[in-house]
């Protein structure tokens, strides 16, 4: 068993204060999703562009682009990160919504 003069009181104020503080924030987190409706027309905006004809357009360019380049290298790390690019910017926001809605 250590010994009182033995702890290092430094260290547990830290670990206290940390305590402390995940204490007052993490409640604020959990409304995390909710307010800021001065910025839904921006977020709609931005949503309806990537899951629209510009996102098809940047999805069928960032997959071309990925294959070319993966043609000229002779690798397929070029086209699965143009596939990535492209799944990402069309279903992206459908996954933003649902992992905020799901917290809320």
């Amino acid at each position: 068993m250590e010994r009182l003069q033995d702890v290092n009181w430094k260290e547990v104020a830290l670990w206290g204060l940390l305590i402390l503080g995940l204490y007052f924030v993490l409640p604020h987190l959990a409304g995390a999703g909710t307010g800021g409706e001065e910025f839904s027309d921006i977020y709609d905006t931005i949503s309806g562009w990537s899951q629209g004809v510009l996102g098809k357009v940047l999805a069928v360019g960032a997959f071309l682009t990925g294959m070319g380049i993966g043609i000229v290298r002779q690798s397929l790390t070029s086209c699965v990160v143009g596939i990535g690019t492209a799944l990402a910017v069309q279903y992206f926001p459908t996954v933003v919504d649902n992992i905020v809605s799901a917290i809320i």
